[in-house]
């Protein structure tokens, strides 16, 4: 039997010369592809293959049973089971004391409080939900001999601004705060807010960035204040886009064109910004004292890189806004609210 290895470009040509050295009964064998060419391995005797037939197992009649079991019943050997009867007895009481035990160990597991945060390591709870070790530096009073309830009281009670009376005397409000921070629908709930169905109280608003419309402002306002013949309390409040230093060069502009008056900034900050943007921008030693405001909580929750960032910036957090209706979605943050969100989260982490 001779057999040869063509290669060429393409089938085609390969054909062609097995063809010439082989003749037109030549048997192809194999054709593969290598290194970008057609090889073909072709012969010109015929390959007999030898195949092995495989026959079904066919059983007698007297071998075929109708069920399982009759084949089982039949190849078991009862007496030798009656032998063994002590050995069986002895496997069926290990196996009820296995059932026994079993019970046992699932009564115990039920029993245990689901609650039980004293096998909980505080500060890898903390950890895991987001804040870092800088926590425990600025609040050292967390340790792992402390529960996570109280944890989270301390952690809520450092992030919410409480009452502030220097706030509560302001009657100038600058709401500061980027594009997109929610500011305008803010300024519109605060006015709500503050009003609190007092009619005694009359809001001049201004955008910050037009100088014209806030000196007209300003000149409104101090002839409110100064008039003695005026029944109502006037506030002053002055939207303005832009950085903290920006902020700083107003403040010092306004406090010049006023006659009387207390002033506090307040900053809007859309939550779902990353514990970078806030280590970032929120600054902690600025020329006054801000009021946080997180706004658009209709959108997600805050969390807890942002609470965490806050505290390592020693910022606090005074107000929480959401939902674009003007009488509703803006309140003053509580410590139990935080300590409830934080507590839940912690929760939802170890379900």
């Amino acid at each position: 039997m001779v057999e040869i290895k063509v290669r060429a470009a393409d089938s085609a040509l390969a054909m062609e010369e097995v063809q010439k050295r082989l003749g037109d009964d030549a048997l192809i064998i194999s054709t593969t592809k290598k290194d970008g060419q057609i090889e073909i391995i072709a012969t010109n005797e015929e390959i007999i293959q030898k195949q092995n037939e495989l026959k079904p197992l066919l059983l007698e009649k007297s071998f075929r049973k109708q069920t399982f079991q009759e084949a089982l019943r039949e190849n078991i050997n009862y007496q030798e089971i009656s032998k063994n009867n002590k050995v069986i007895s002895g496997v069926d009481k290990s196996f009820e004391n296995i059932y026994v035990e079993l019970d046992a160990l699932r009564g115990f597991v039920k029993n245990i409080p689901a609650d039980d945060d004293t096998t909980i390591d505080t500060k890898q709870a903390l950890l895991s939900l987001g804040f870092t070790k800088e926590l425990f530096k600025r609040v050292p009073e967390i340790h792992n001999d402390l529960s996570l309830e109280a944890a989270c009281a301390k952690i809520a009670k450092l992030f919410v601004n409480g009452k502030c009376r220097k706030f509560e005397e302001s009657n100038i409000f600058i709401i500061a705060g980027s594009k997109n921070s929610g500011k305008s629908i803010f300024t519109k709930k605060f006015e709500r807010l503050m009003q609190a169905g007092d009619n005694t109280r009359n809001f001049i608003k201004v955008n910050g960035n037009d100088k014209r419309s806030l000196n007209a402002a300003l000149r409104k306002f101090n002839k409110a204040s100064s008039s003695l013949n005026n029944d109502t309390t006037d506030f002053l409040l002055i939207e303005f886009l832009g950085e903290a230093n920006d902020i700083d060069v107003a403040i010092v502009d306004i406090e010049s064109k006023i006659s009387t008056g207390k002033l506090s900034v307040i900053r809007t900050i859309p939550v779902g910004s990353s514990y970078e943007f806030f280590i970032k921008n929120i600054r902690s030693n600025s020329v006054r004292k801000e009021y946080i405001a997180f706004t658009k909580l209709d959108l997600c929750d805050i969390s807890t890189p942002e609470i965490a960032a806050m505290l390592e910036s020693s910022q606090t957090c005074m107000f929480f806004s959401g939902i674009d209706k003007l009488d509703d979605g803006l309140f003053f943050a509580r410590v139990d609210q935080i300590k409830s969100h934080l507590l839940n989260k912690i929760k939802q982490k170890t379900e």
